[in-house]
């Protein structure tokens, strides 16, 4: 049995307790549904989860994790989640969210979250001492706004403000783990029109990015859309993230790659189509090049773990 977490599946399922729900926001602290070796589960939004209490275990895109006590674990959209164990004492609350939302929470830092998440592979965060509390006290202040009345003046606005405040901690905590060269990159600049308008460029190209299904696009196709020049667009990555825009988007192609082979029946020949490469030769070229395996070679590792 499989899942799929999106905000159209959990407002009708019966698995899953739902603490809160509006159209960018799923909040829920009932894993009962997953705890069944089976089951697993198709992550459709980005997810943020804490640890209060036990440990668990799961395969994560077909790689075993561990989370436990006092760690906050990050999942980007289009990943799969599998074979879950649970200690007997385990509580965790877990956030699922569009990111349309994560653009607008984190604005001009963005490009920390994305940089971490998926260069970096930051998903699993121990949190340092003290803040264990921390995050435990922003669940209890948005369990308390979730109670009220939903006529309840600006309520939808006063959780995503204290989701806010929650992700911009977040994104010190992975300013600090993420390489030396990205922390000069991200230096707090003197803010200018011309500055503001480079980040609000970058933001947007990520956003495209990651709303784009096809991904295998050249950058001309990207900067058309943005109504820039690939030169300029490159230019503004680079300042703004430490990489270029042909870096940026392979990254979140191969992301696309890694869940279509790993998580999927699709074949080889379908997934090189739905991913716009022209003919599976390429496309296996491509993954040989950047995952140092060929397509085949994945699934089959995947399979024997």
């Amino acid at each position: 049995m499989e899942i799929d977490i999106n905000l159209h599946r959990l407002a009708q399922t019966k698995e899953v307790s739902i603490d809160y729900l509006d159209e960018d926001i799923i909040i829920i602290n009932d894993v009962k549904a997953l705890s069944e070796a089976q089951v697993s589960t198709r992550l459709e939004m980005s997810t943020l989860a804490y640890c209060s209490r036990g440990r668990s275990q799961f395969l994560f895109n077909g790689t075993l994790n561990e989370f436990h006590e006092n760690q906050i674990i990050i999942l980007p959209s289009n990943t799969k989640l599998s074979d879950f164990l649970f200690s007997a004492d385990f509580e965790f609350k877990a956030i699922f969210f569009t990111d349309r939302l994560l653009q607008s929470l984190l604005h001009d830092h963005i490009s920390v979250w994305y940089e971490a998440i998926y260069q970096h592979r930051l998903n699993i965060i121990e949190l340092p001492a003290n803040s264990e509390v921390v995050y435990a006290h922003f669940f209890e202040l948005i369990t308390t706004f979730i109670e009220e009345d939903e006529r309840f003046p600006f309520r939808t606005e006063i959780i995503q403000a204290i989701l806010q405040a929650a992700f911009l901690g977040l994104c010190s905590m992975l300013k600090k783990n993420i390489s030396p060269q990205l922390e000069t990159n991200l230096e707090i600049k003197t803010e200018t029109p011309a500055f503001a308008s480079s980040r609000q460029l970058f933001q947007r190209f990520i956003s495209l990015l990651s709303q784009t299904e096809v991904k295998h696009r050249p950058i001309q196709y990207y900067a058309n859309q943005l109504f820039v020049s690939t030169k300029y667009l490159s230019s503004i990555c680079r300042a703004e993230s430490g990489k270029t825009a042909s870096q940026w988007i392979c990254e979140f192609l191969l992301e696309d790659i890694r869940y279509q082979l790993l998580s999927t029946n699709h074949s080889v020949k379908e997934i090189s189509h739905l991913l716009g490469f022209p003919n599976i030769s390429f496309f296996g070229k491509y993954v040989k090049l950047h995952l140092g395996k060929s397509p085949k070679a994945l699934r089959e590792q995947n399979v024997n773990r």
